[in-house]
């Protein structure tokens, strides 16, 4: 049940009260009495967890992740995913990037946001592979050599600054990297927005290598990699 659709039940709950739509039933009716109990029980919402807002309070949020998948809890790995999940991504788009783009970016992200789970099989494939080090990064300003070039052009385009975050795994010698991005702090904890390729007005390279997604520290290696082939 999605948070939302909890979150409906409850109100419906209290809408129709203990006795139902109605109170013809026989006194006494056992059926009748589980019913009413059925329909009166609150549907308790897990809460949300509280981060700050610092590559710190991200580490920690990906280690918890990291923990409840290892451990198989499916109720904390529930939580933590729906945390990640912006509250109202409409609003969220257009005030940080504006009417037209926000708009664009948003359907780029529904998808990401409606299939959440995704990120949580990736993570535990990469750990299971080794990938055990979790290191996070903030960008708050465009062309920081360490950001890569999706997240450099969506902050030079957005109309309201807002930090993004980038998490990578990695084998503790360093040599094997998995790369998600990006993250936003939005109301005490922090939301996964994606990769928003949409702030470019060029598509993505059909094959190949697509320069955007490496850092800016690296891209002109790679290119120069890519010609020399």
């Amino acid at each position: 049940m999605t948070r939302r659709s909890a979150v409906a039940l409850v109100l419906a709950a209290a809408a129709i009260g203990p006795g139902g739509c109605g109170d013809d039933r026989p006194a006494g009716s056992a059926a009748a009495a589980a019913g009413d109990e059925a329909e009166s029980t609150p549907v308790v919402l897990p809460a949300e967890p509280i981060y700050p807002d610092s590559v710190q309070g991200l580490e920690t949020l990906m280690t918890a992740l990291v923990k409840a998948l290892q451990d198989d809890d499916a109720t904390e790995k529930s939580r933590l995913l729906l945390s990640l999940q912006l509250p109202d991504p409409r609003a969220w788009f257009n005030q940080v990037f504006g009417g037209q783009l926000g708009a664009t970016l948003l359907a780029e992200h529904e998808r990401t946001r409606n299939g959440i789970g995704w990120l949580a099989s990736h993570i535990k494939g990469r750990i299971d592979t080794g990938l055990v080090v979790i290191h996070a990064e903030r960008f708050e300003v465009p062309n920081q050599a360490a950001s890569v070039g999706y997240q450099s052009a969506a902050l030079a385009r957005m109309a309201q600054r807002v930090p993004l975050y980038s998490v990578r795994f990695s084998t503790p010698d360093g040599k094997k990297t998995w790369h998600v991005w990006s993250f936003v702090h939005h109301q005490g904890t922090f939301r996964y927005v994606g990769k928003m390729r949409k702030v470019e007005d060029r598509a993505p390279p059909a094959e190949g290598r697509d320069l955007m997604e490496y850092r800016l520290g690296d891209a002109a290696r790679v290119k120069a990699s890519m010609n020399a082939q």
